[in-house]
């Protein structure tokens, strides 16, 4: 009997594994292939803006929620308070209809779409960070899956649509399809925020925002410093630029889903890991992303022509950046497996000074190869590798000052430089 209810429990275990990992496959594999399949039918001036307005989007609503989503995990996990909803409520209520406003204004003004599109993102985003940060904090699995790329999804819904019904995607319709989601979002807050509102909920609100607050910045820089790279790429090249950089940018990023994998399925265990498995674990990780990299460039090289036909003009250019962007999205993900120790040491405004820090030289950097004439897609992906590479160092350190020391993983850090071989190579 005994056996027969242990082989039940294995079973049960094994088909919610298998479960998951089909949900998560399915999941990230539309939030991957997704924009790669939009950017074929849209036109490269329509899909750059796009990008802008996601980047913009997920930027400006870390920015509007104040900190409040970052002390949902504190609250729930370590002062046992599951009352949360109405502060996550009005986070996404708020920002919504900061979102819509400046979207429908700048829509009346009858300017350029991207203003219109970014506010509306903004607006998608804020339930996004919202939900993903809720789910986590209550170890909902499945459902930050949903989550974690909402913002994303909407868009690619919306596509879809838009695509089935007059078999291009203009950027037109796109913007009010999705405002009509993040309406939905904003209008589903409220209502949830009347229903489940607290006495004395200011006080409330201003103790998570004290908390949280500097979890945000830290957070706001570190996601600034990722996704900004789309942002700058306009501000400095052009949005035809942004097309290009995008669509390896969105490549790379399944190396990415490893860590996503990890830590959705595992957020508590990293989270309570004593140091020395957290840098043994470490190297682990990197081999698993660095064999992705390598897989993922070979692939390209071999059938990019045939998976994206409407790039083949850009294929060399491309070919040359890939490698560099690969290189800076392992450094990425080793960035995002060191922000849980460095919640987890409370060090969070010491490690927000310094990321603004690199933030700030990033974009001198920047600046400076610009006036030397030296600005290109490729040198650009090498600034923000190394800036992420920089701020990795430093996070080491300020661990190592409070106690926390990770000695193979400064080593095993380095080892991502090869893929400038490729770089070189084809350049």
């Amino acid at each position: 009997m005994a056996l027969a209810m242990n082989l039940a429990r294995v079973r049960a275990a094994g088909g919610q594994a298998a479960l998951f990992l089909l949900a998560f496959a399915l999941g990230k594999g539309s939030a991957f292939f997704g924009p790669l399949l939009l950017s074929q039918v849209m036109s490269i001036q329509d899909y750059g803006t796009a990008e802008l307005g996601l980047s913009i989007g997920v930027i400006g609503a870390q920015i509007l929620s104040l900190g409040i989503p970052g002390a949902v995990p504190q609250l729930v996990l370590i002062r046992k308070d599951d009352r949360v909803l109405d502060l996550l409520f009005f986070v996404v209520a708020t920002i919504g209809l900061i979102g819509l406003g400046g979207a429908a204004i700048a829509w009346a003004i009858a300017g350029p779409l991207l203003p219109v599109f970014a506010g509306v993102a903004i607006a998608a985003a804020g339930a996004q960070v919202a939900a993903s940060v809720y789910y986590r904090a209550m170890g909902r699995r499945f459902g930050i899956l949903v989550a974690d790329n909402l913002a994303l999804y909407v868009f690619l819904i919306v596509g879809a649509l838009v695509f089935l019904a007059l078999w291009r995607v203009p950027l037109a319709p796109v913007v009010l399809g999705c405002g009509a989601a993040a309406l939905g979002f904003t209008l589903f807050a409220l209502i949830g925020l009347a229903r489940t509102i607290r006495p004395g909920f200011f006080a409330a609100y201003a103790d998570a925002r004290r908390m949280g607050f500097f979890m945000m910045v830290n957070s706001l820089v570190y996601f600034a410093i990722v996704n900004s790279s789309r942002v700058l790429v306009g501000f400095f090249l052009s949005v035809e630029a942004v097309s290009v950089y995008a669509v390896c940018f969105r490549i790379s990023a399944a190396i990415f889903l490893v860590h996503q994998l990890i830590v959705t399925a595992f957020f508590k265990m990293l989270y309570e890991a004593s140091v020395e498995w957290f840098d043994r674990f470490y190297l682990v990780l990197l081999a698993l992303t660095m064999t992705g990299a390598a897989v993922i460039l070979a692939g390209f090289e071999l059938f990019g022509a045939d998976l994206l036909p409407g790039w083949r003009a850009h294929l060399s250019e491309m070919s040359r950046l890939l490698p560099i962007v690969c290189m800076q999205t392992i450094w990425w993900v080793s960035l995002a497996h060191v922000e849980l120790r460095v919640n987890r040491a409370l060090i969070s405004k010491q490690a927000t000074i310094w990321l603004l820090g690199c933030a700030g030289v990033m974009v001198a950097a920047l600046a400076l190869l610009q006036a030397l004439e030296l600005l290109t897609l490729s040198t650009a992906a090498l600034v923000f590798a190394a800036t992420l590479f920089i701020a990795l160092h430093i996070q080491l350190t300020l661990l190592k000052r409070n106690g926390v020391a990770l000695p193979r993983m400064r080593i095993a850090l380095f080892a991502p430089l090869v893929f400038l071989i490729p770089a070189w190579l084809l350049a």
